[in-house]
């Protein structure tokens, strides 16, 4: 335990005892804790709040920040007016309240504060913010999940209403929400999990879980990665329009498209490597190894509140992944073009002996990586070209299906487990915490695997019999020992 943390337990054992606000060291933050006057149900009830102190001071000056802030807090607190009877606290108060207690940390990532914040904001408090947070019950739970299906209540222009899941990640929120008021003595219980609304985990042997997911085709990703690398060619042109009443039919013109060679680096890269988005923007020259032929993803980079940010990998762990050539001849052709960007005016990154320092996939002038969802755009724009290209016309089986840049991820385990690739090692490749992640993830395509090594074990125990043509099964050496 470091010093700012002994002080802080110190002055939380001697609040305890003085009755004053107890400080209590959270990582890098203080949480501040005041007691109050008990409530008409007889318990008594506390107000809860994180401090952040300023960065650079000593854990001493930090603590005495915190207990100037502390007390101060403590003076608002007791000053205000003892709360209504009955838990009359409404759902909008307590949630802004879990937002700013949850926010700047706490075991949250800013990415997940800031789904948070947009779910409780966009659906939570128009439908439950008017009502008190005690009274949430079983029928305002169901009442809500038969509103979010009705079309036009997305706030993305989609027709139809959100989707099961979507509902299930809102009751999750909701969950969180009333498990925060229980923890501040507003609450005594959570509705959210006594209704049994709440799918705590899908269960994936009953069919919960989507057997089906929208992958390339083993035929497909080859058509993919071929003219990722090589030209095709697109008709624009051939329209009719009226112009001063008068019909005019412009003349149609072929045009050869050739995807530059950082968006050839990137697409190859996700689809072959099975990297998140994040991890992929987040690589630097020095973590790619173009003679091994590996790629070491030990970060990422994640975008809350429209400011992007540098954090680690979602299990927590690097990882090492080895990927097929032609990634590596993808990275090599780009790189080359990058060291000749960087040799003209105008660049900001990094030169010389300290190029590796650059990141792989950077903006024009190579101050900084691309933005995180840069990808899907390049994705996206790459297949819709490549679908109306004058190959699809010619051959329609060559079209693309429309698939999500995360569903190369998907693409990548499961051709892998199709062929019979171990399920630690895919786990450990697509960068799991744990095997069995990978296994209620893909667990439809591991079995297909499982049938696959039945396959073998028919075909070998269905071949002739060494000992029926009455030759020795042993090896060629010549000994007769049996194995241990």
């Amino acid at each position: 335990m470091d010093e700012a943390a002994c002080l802080a337990n110190s002055c939380f054992r001697k609040g305890r005892v003085q009755g004053m606000a107890t400080i209590r060291k959270r990582g890098k933050s203080y949480e501040i804790t005041v007691s109050l006057k008990h409530g008409p149900d007889g318990k008594q009830r506390r107000a809860i709040k994180m401090f952040h102190p300023t960065p650079g001071l000593s854990p001493y000056r930090q603590l005495k920040e915190a207990q100037a802030f502390a007390a101060a807090f403590e003076e608002e607190k007791k000053s205000m007016p003892p709360p209504e009877p009955d838990n009359c606290i409404l759902f909008k108060n307590l949630a802004e309240r879990y937002l700013e207690y949850t926010n700047g940390g706490n075991g949250i990532e800013a990415t997940t504060h800031a789904g948070y914040a947009q779910t409780i904001r966009l659906r939570l408090i128009p439908f439950f913010g008017e009502m008190r947070a005690a009274s949430i019950r079983r029928a305002d739970l169901l009442r809500y999940e038969l509103q979010m299906r009705q079309d036009g209540v997305r706030h993305d222009g989609k027709p139809g209403g959100l989707s099961r899941s979507t509902i299930t990640k809102d009751l999750r929120v909701l969950s969180s929400v009333l498990e925060y008021g229980i923890s501040t003595g507003d609450l005594d219980s959570n509705s959210v999990v006594a209704s049994g609304r709440l799918r705590h985990k899908k269960n994936y042997e009953k069919g919960d879980y989507k057997t089906s997911m929208n992958t390339f085709t083993e035929s497909q990703m080859k058509t993919y990665l071929y003219y990722i690398s090589h030209a095709f060619h697109i008709e624009y042109g051939g329209r009719e329009y009226i112009r001063k009443g008068k019909n005019i039919t412009t003349k149609p013109y072929v045009v050869e498209y050739q995807a530059p060679p950082m968006h050839v680096a990137l697409l190859t890269l996700f689809i072959t490597a099975g990297n998140r988005r994040g991890e992929g923007v987040a690589l630097k020259w020095k973590n790619i190894d173009l003679k091994e032929g590996t790629i070491s993803f030990d970060s990422s980079i994640a975008n809350a509140y429209h400011k992007q940010y540098e954090k680690g990998t979602k299990s927590g762990a690097g990882r090492k992944v080895a990927v097929p050539q032609i990634t590596i001849q993808a990275l090599e052709k780009w790189k080359e073009e990058q060291i000749s960007l960087s040799k003209q005016a105008g660049w900001k990154g990094k030169k010389g002996w300290l190029f590796d320092e650059n990141w792989v996939f950077t903006n024009r002038d190579g101050s900084n990586h691309i933005h995180v969802d840069t990808p899907y755009g390049i994705f996206e724009k790459f297949c819709a070209l490549f679908n109306r290209s004058e190959e699809c016309k010619k051959d329609p089986t060559l079209t693309l299906p429309k698939i999500r840049l995360h569903d190369n991820r998907h693409t990548v385990a499961t051709i892998q487990a199709l062929h019979g690739v171990p399920i630690n090692i895919v786990s450990a490749e697509l960068g799991h915490s744990d095997p069995s992640v990978t296994a209620r993830i893909y667990v439809h395509q591991f079995r297909n695997a499982d049938r696959t090594g039945a396959d073998i074990m028919d075909k070998i125990l269905n071949s002739p019999d060494k000992l029926l043509d009455g030759e020795d099964p042993v090896s060629d050496s010549g000994s007769n020992d049996l194995p241990n």
